[in-house]
């Protein structure tokens, strides 16, 4: 099969989308050396994927080539890739992130596209209007001339039926997988000079965009209220945006400085480290499409404590714990629950692990590829 992608995440976001795109590509591309691949990228961005592909001869990377289109690598996304992709004679067209070109419906390819989540449907408070417009436009496109569509969860299905009203049939639900990073075990640090080397010896932690959806603020009270019956250290590990003034101004106000230790930047390749060391992983976030944060700790054997509802029991599996995100009493009680009962923990470790296992590169790539085969047979 000649099989393309839309990877301008892989190529432009660190985390979430972009994670999503480079380890599927690099997954299938391993796994299924034999087809041919097609890397549709509109800009150099930051997050690449060079180095990879140099060392595969069935890759190709597909950029815009005249001084319009790479000055306006948007509209080459939009309208140019069509055309690129018939004139390759692709058998799958598969976009990753939400959307597929907006002329695609001249596309000769078969059309599948990866719905992540709708959080901009389900809590349009937290975007703004021109985004919900351009968001609601894309996708409405997309879901209408995709041949299959890839939802990130069950939960994400559900959403896509009720907000867009897309037929049950068209929906796949094919679960994603982490960085490849993270199924290494090892300990070792190749910089002594690396931030992970600051850590204390014992701390929980939080890894996500420090936005209001992932709800950090109700984490750190509740840190704040375990302080009247343990000490317990947090390391947040995630982007700044607006909202990490409030999260902060409370650190401030409480005098938790001691207590939650902030690490703006981590290499991915130390990631998978910070989290082995940690004693729980707690995701208080009001909405996810599937949370790859909670299935890095799962990985990491690191018992998780996360959302009541949602997809998260997806991701999560029946032996994390479960709490109201919006309870810091709750969160609180959770989190002195599974690090003083070490009966508990070990099984949340063990079951958790197990659970995960059906999340592994290897298995995803093959959940992928024998859709991209059973659609072009249609």
């Amino acid at each position: 099969m000649k099989i393309g992608f839309d990877a301008k995440r892989a190529f432009s976001n660190k985390s979430g989308l972009g994670n999503y795109a480079r380890n599927l590509i690099r997954s299938l591309v391993l796994n299924y050396p034999l087809e041919d691949y097609f890397i549709f990228n509109p800009g150099s961005g930051r997050y690449k994927l060079h180095d990879f592909l140099a060392r595969r001869s069935n890759i190709y990377l597909i950029e815009p080539e005249s001084f319009f289109a790479k000055e306006f690598s948007g509209w080459w996304r939009s309208y140019r890739i069509t055309k690129k992709s018939n004139s390759l004679e692709l058998d799958v067209y598969h976009g990753l992130s939400n959307e597929l070109p907006m002329n695609s419906h001249k596309m000769k390819a078969k059309k599948i596209v990866t719905i992540h989540d709708l959080i901009f449907m389900r809590y349009p408070d937290f975007y703004t209007a021109a985004d919900r417009k351009i968001y609601t436009v894309k996708m409405k496109k997309a879901v209408e001339v995709a041949d299959a569509i890839i939802a990130a969860s069950l939960q994400t299905k559900n959403d896509l039926i009720e907000f867009l009203q897309v037929p049950e049939e068209k929906i796949n639900v094919v679960y994603q997988t982490c960085d490849e990073n993270f199924f290494i075990e090892s300990n070792s640090i190749e910089n002594a000079a690396s931030p992970e080397n600051l850590l204390p010896d014992d701390y929980v932690l939080y890894v996500g965009t420090i936005e209001k959806r992932k709800n950090l603020s109700a984490l750190i009270k509740a840190i704040h209220e375990l302080d009247k019956t343990m000490k317990v250290t947090l390391v947040v590990v995630g982007k700044e945006t607006a909202y990490s003034k409030e999260v902060s101004d409370y650190v401030d106000r409480f005098g938790l400085a001691r207590r939650v230790i902030f690490m703006k930047s981590v290499n991915n390749s130390l990631l998978p480290l910070i989290y082995r060391k940690a004693k729980a992983f707690i995701y208080p976030s009001l909405y996810e499409g599937f949370g790859i944060p909670i299935l890095e700790a799962l990985v990491s054997k690191v018992p998780v404590i996360t959302t009541r509802g949602g997809c998260f029991i997806e991701t999560a599996g029946p032996d994390s714990v479960y709490v109201d995100p919006e309870n810091e009493e709750e969160i609180a009680r959770a989190i002195e629950n599974v690090l003083t009962d070490q009966v508990l923990r070990q099984k949340m470790i063990t079951n958790g692990f197990a659970y995960a296992q059906q999340f592994r590169p290897e298995v995803c790539a093959a959940n992928i590829y024998n859709l991209y085969k059973t659609e072009c047979q249609k």
